[in-house]
């Protein structure tokens, strides 16, 4: 007589009070994410010290599935002002291979957390080339109010040849068509619904 065995292993509970690790993991999952939603409190960025090196970990895994939570923890740790963060943070805007909203938000947190520092790694990058870089980077110091940050966006949008940077500025900042509000959808029949 043959016995069938199940398709599926029985589900086993872990008790994750005794991984600190994973227990400080799932807080910080939960509480970044609470502060994604635009209608939501905003995010409170008070971090311990455990938790800024976990904050370190999320920032820096490129391959988890989940980015929103990257640009949220780098986002926190652009508000945890020390050298070792601005480095992971360099580190990240200057990798080629990174995600550029990845690298984006690096570029932001760094800015957050040092002015200088920012404008200098954000000329480096104009400087580099990368297309949609620059165009995040001009426009991002164009609305920062900081009269060095429009002195460096006026000299890279001068050169000739940062014309196509220029010409996708004044695409974005062009209001799309006609002002007006949408006509009133109608059935078959003519009548409103």
């Amino acid at each position: 007589m043959e016995t069938t065995r199940p398709l599926t292993r029985p589900s086993r509970l872990v008790e994750l009070d005794k991984f600190e690790a994973i227990k400080i993991r799932m807080d910080l999952n939960q509480k970044l994410m609470s502060g994604s939603c635009a209608f939501s409190k905003p995010l409170d960025l008070t971090f311990s010290e455990p938790e800024i090196q976990v904050l370190k970990v999320m920032a820096t895994e490129r391959f988890s599935v989940n980015t929103l939570l990257r640009k949220q923890a780098i986002y926190a740790l652009g508000k945890h002002k020390s050298v070792e963060t601005i480095d992971e943070l360099m580190r990240l805007a200057q990798t080629d291979h990174e995600e550029n909203v990845i690298r984006c938000e690096a570029l932001q947190a760094i800015h957050t957390i040092s002015p200088e520092v920012g404008r200098v790694v954000m000329e480096k990058m104009l400087t580099a080339g990368v297309p949609d870089l620059s165009l995040f980077i001009v426009r991002y110091l164009s609305q920062s109010g900081e009269p060095e940050g429009k002195q460096m966006v006026d000299r890279f949008l001068a050169l000739k040849k940062n014309l196509r940077i220029r010409r996708a500025l004044e695409q974005v900042s062009k209001p799309a068509g006609k002002h007006r509000a949408p006509k009133p959808d109608r059935n078959l029949n003519g009548q409103l619904h």
